[in-house]
């Protein structure tokens, strides 16, 4: 076992309680590493999949527990994709997604992986590089309800997974960007394909995700793992019960992971599955 690896298991493990030293020295290391030219990629699971190699900057994440707390359908994300030929990851950060869906596909299959913040995609794209994999197309792009141009986007300058259409907490640490917005219809339609799964983690936007796939979802009926974030929701001017309506209106159900039906939203990971699978509902 390497050095990494060994401190990496200490910090999220037995001396995880001394949580403030090791941001410390995880900065410490991170930029003394970039400004030196040392940082050399790492070799993680994510989760129970992999290993797959990972940037320096993530040589000390805890990726090999990843798919816990409001992140737990991750497993069955990936094992849905198993043998399918298109999916679609909405919100791909730097991967951590991307990469196992990409190693579960059928032969010929492709993952689109949408993503608008810089940082992110830099990673997201050398994480691609760094295994070989040639079966994701990366798509620099907001999705949302409508086709347009200078939508407003607070990123953080480095690798995070709260970069959104609004900010919940800590503005000082996000700048105001404006980015290329897509539809999902639309996309589909200029490429004539049909995603066979959507995974969609937008942080608050999953609603206008979700109306903008409106042809997709009734005629397609792709299965979706949807993250819900309900303040940042309500933040965006809409409401779980808008949430729920669409579900219905477009001819779905929404069920917990484990498979029971959902009778209210939390900040969690939801699986919406159609209704007569096949038959288009309108």
């Amino acid at each position: 076992m390497s050095i990494v690896s060994s401190l990496r298991r200490l910090r999220h493990g037995p001396l995880r309680w001394l949580g403030p030293v090791w941001t410390l020295a995880g900065n410490a290391w991170r930029s003394s590493s970039r400004a030196l030219g040392l940082a050399q990629p790492v070799s993680q699971s994510i989760g129970k999949f992999g290993p797959f190699l990972l940037d320096g900057e993530f040589a000390f994440s805890d990726f090999a527990n990843w798919g816990g707390g409001h992140n737990r359908g991750f497993d069955a994300c990936v094992e849905a994709s198993r043998g399918k030929t298109c999916v679609f990851d909405v919100g791909a950060h730097i991967g951590l997604v991307t990469l196992p869906m990409s190693s579960a596909l059928a032969e010929g299959g492709r993952v689109f992986a949408f993503e608008p913040a810089v940082a992110n995609l830099g990673y997201l794209r050398r994480h691609l590089a760094l295994n070989g994999i040639g079966n994701v197309e990366v798509v620099e792009a907001l999705v949302g309800s409508e086709v347009c141009d200078g939508v407003a986007f607070y990123e953080q300058p480095r690798a995070a997974g709260q970069n959104s259409q609004v900010i919940k907490k800590n503005p000082k640490a996000y700048r105001e960007t404006r980015r290329r917005q897509v539809t999902l219809d639309g996309f589909c339609r200029e490429r004539d394909i049909a995603p066979d799964l959507i995974k969609i983690d937008v942080e608050g936007a999953e609603i206008g995700v979700l109306e903008g796939a409106r042809d997709v979802l009734t005629r397609h009926r792709p299965v979706v793992f949807l993250s819900v974030h309900p303040v940042e929701i309500g933040l965006m001017g809409r409401s779980l019960e808008d949430l729920k309506r669409l579900i219905v209106e477009f001819g779905y159900e929404c069920r917990e992971i484990g498979g029971a039906p959902v009778t209210s939203f939390r900040l969690d990971e939801y699986v919406l599955a159609p209704v007569n699978k096949g038959r288009n509902p309108s």
